[in-house]
């Protein structure tokens, strides 16, 4: 077989040599890479030696190229810009310049065709600026849970963004599946594209985990624990001298209560949808009777609820 192949190229190399008014020599020639990525095959050395000439025609009929005596595979291309990089005979791409390893695989794009502008722009991973605005939408979140039974308003405005964000986020990742699976370039996934993936997942278990835990309310409630503090005061001490209403601190308070047995209540504006959300302070002698109801959420303060307030 392999004095077969030789035969045949050298004959055929003897051939154009007498057409062109050449000698038929056996001298080595180079040629320039090809222009044209998707010309089938590069073109021959004449080989000094008989053995030279059937290993090239063996190389040739393998699918792969030589680069700095390093296999080429036939389907490989630039991961930038595409080129093909099966008739290089250097390592660095002349298209974009971009340097690449013949044996490290993970340098270069194995892809089935190449790719084209516009899907290396899908395959690039959500962009920080694009998950942090997803992520806003988690602050809505937030702020719509910062008070007992939340702001209705702001819970149907999260819940909207939170569909046309997470349709877009799904979309994205749809369309990067589509294109992996036509073209298969390789070195796609890698520590950098995961992390730029698992942002927005991870920013909404993290939204999701600290409305559970009822963090806005806890941290809303400690930032306005002064003014609170000193709404307490004034209740022992002067109970005729307690507003009816008005901004305690970070609460738009909408009724300000105070029983006989020193219970003080306070009623969210717009808090809540078929019921009003408040919070309510209990003396220390006092423990609340439904822990349902009147959850703890430290200094005395507790969540409370009830029915429309008339």
């Amino acid at each position: 077989m392999k004095r077969l192949i030789c035969e045949n190229l050298r004959n055929l190399w003897i051939n154009q040599s007498f057409v062109c008014g050449q000698s038929p020599t056996l001298e080595r020639v180079g040629h320039p890479p090809l222009s044209n990525g998707r010309h089938g095959g590069r073109p021959l050395r004449a080989a000094e030696t008989a053995d030279e000439t059937a290993a090239a025609g063996l190389k040739v009929m393998s699918g792969t190229h030589m680069a700095n005596g390093v296999d080429i595979p036939e389907n490989a291309r630039c991961r930038d810009c595409g080129y093909s990089l099966r008739a290089l005979t250097i390592t660095r791409c002349p298209e974009c310049g971009r340097a690449f390893d013949p044996s490290n695989a993970a340098t270069m794009c194995m892809s089935r065709r190449a790719l084209t502008p516009w899907t290396r722009w899908f395959l690039k991973p959500p962009s920080l600026w694009f998950s942090l605005a997803l992520g806003a939408i988690g602050l809505v979140w937030l702020y719509a849970f910062s008070v007992p039974e939340q702001y209705f308003d702001a819970c149907i405005l999260a819940y909207c963004l939170s569909l046309a964000g997470a349709g877009l986020w799904a979309a994205l990742l749809i369309t990067v599946l589509i294109v992996l699976a036509v073209y298969r370039p390789n070195g796609y996934v890698n520590a950098r594209v995961v992390r730029r993936w698992l942002i927005v997942p991870l920013l909404a278990l993290g939204v999701y985990l600290a409305i559970l835990a009822d963090v806005p309310l806890r941290i809303r409630l400690q930032l306005s624990r002064p003014w609170l503090d000193e709404l307490v005061r004034l209740a022992e001490t002067d109970p005729d001298s307690v507003p009816d209403s008005g901004w305690i601190g970070f609460f738009d308070v909408e009724a300000i209560s105070l029983d006989g047995y020193g219970r003080l209540r306070l009623w969210i504006r717009d808090s809540g949808f078929l019921s009003t959300g408040g919070i309510q302070h209990w003396p220390a002698s006092m423990r609340p009777y439904d822990a349902d109801r009147y959850k703890p959420l430290g200094g005395g303060w507790h969540t409370d609820c009830s029915w429309l307030l008339w």
